[in-house]
């Protein structure tokens, strides 16, 4: 193995180039080929259940926001897939969020984020797959990694360094030559791959917002609704505290925010104390506890006050029930956290004050 911070080194070149939003304003340069529609099993159709390896998904991209940047002989995309077609050269080819597909020559690496990397042309340094799979029916002079994500190595594989495995499972043809040795680690199948993951991060996370109806986020919804009827409960069975704490919010907001702000300042501030200190680390773990039941009961104080500016609208005394009011504000905040940008901002803001205002009225 030629270095062993290689894939680390990737991977900050990936951040970097990925969030730099003057990239689209590079210089024009050949913009890539249309995306192919390779054949082979890696690519085989989710619904086809004669396919024997596994897929490199390729992310539904026409209408999603991608930053596409070509700096020299570099090619970065996000949200998309980045193609080099056989004939052509490139420095890197690196995707987030989309396939990294190489059917020609790259001097240096090869890397997919959220995605997937399939290389049959020849890779220079290294071809790297995290939380994607990796497909190599081509030359890699370097070493091959794929973590979270299956590793598959074709007829005409030729890896000069390492296989790297870990969290996924190795599917190598018996012709595939790797020079360097084999290492393996897997954690299991849904753990290891966490394909679950990718269409929260490519619909929710890259547009800023918790939520968002996309394929695929059946558990993220499924969370929140959960959450939700755990507010309800709370408004239910604690109502005096829950009623105690939504008045000082209303009565008075601008103490109840002082509170939260100093709360989120103060709180890593002696959770750092407390570890420094040795002794107190025994303590960080219960405190934890704390701060995480004294936020889901903010979080319930919050949306019982929400939904109140809206049930007492109605004018009927029957509607004006915390629980109810509960589950009208939750309601309208799922509703929120569907909007890009301001779902994050919803979200962090009702649980930071949540905090604050039932610290303020302990």
């Amino acid at each position: 193995m030629k270095s062993a911070f290689q894939p680390l080194l990737l991977f900050v070149m990936l951040a970097a180039c990925a969030l730099r939003p003057e990239a689209v304003a590079q210089p024009a340069a050949p913009s890539a080929p249309a995306e192919p529609t390779p054949s082979g099993a890696l690519f085989a159709a989710e619904t086809d259940p004669t396919a024997e390896h596994p897929q490199v998904p390729r992310p539904p991209s026409p209408v999603e926001p991608a930053v596409t940047q070509r700096a020299g002989n570099v090619l970065v995309t996000t949200g998309r897939d980045a193609y080099l077609p056989a004939g052509q050269q490139a420095e890197a080819l690196v995707s987030f969020l989309g396939s990294a597909i190489c059917d020609g020559e790259v001097s240096e690496a090869v890397v997919s984020l959220f995605g997937g990397t399939r290389v049959t042309g020849s890779v220079g340094e290294a071809a790297v797959a995290v939380f994607g799979d990796l497909y190599i029916d081509g030359v890699v002079r370097g070493d091959a990694v794929a973590v979270l994500g299956n590793m598959e190595l074709g007829p005409n594989a030729r890896i000069d360094g390492e296989a790297i495995v870990v969290g996924g499972r190795l599917i190598r043809d018996p012709q595939a030559l790797v020079g360097g040795g084999i290492q393996e680690i897997f954690f299991g199948e849904r753990l290891g791959r966490m394909e679950w993951l990718r269409p929260w991060l490519q619909h929710g996370l890259l547009y800023a917002r918790p939520l968002a109806l996309a394929p695929g986020l059946d558990w993220a919804w499924g969370l929140a609704i959960g959450f939700l009827v755990l507010y309800v409960l709370i408004s239910l069975l604690f109502g005096n505290s829950v009623g105690r704490c939504v008045e000082t919010l209303e009565s008075q907001p601008g103490r109840s925010l002082v509170a939260a702000l100093l709360a989120a300042l103060l709180i890593p501030v002696l959770v750092l104390v407390l570890l420094v200190t040795v002794i107190g680390i025994a303590i960080v773990p219960l405190m934890a506890i704390g701060i995480f039941c004294a936020a889901v009961f903010g979080k319930a104080v919050v949306l019982a006050a929400l939904g109140r500016r809206v049930t007492r609208l109605g004018g009927a005394r029957a509607l004006d029930h915390l629980a109810f009011a509960t589950l009208v504000g939750g309601l309208i905040l799922l509703g929120l956290y569907l909007v890009p940008v301001l779902g994050f901002i919803a979200y962090n803001v009702t649980g930071i004050l949540g905090l604050g205002v039932v610290s303020y009225t302990l």
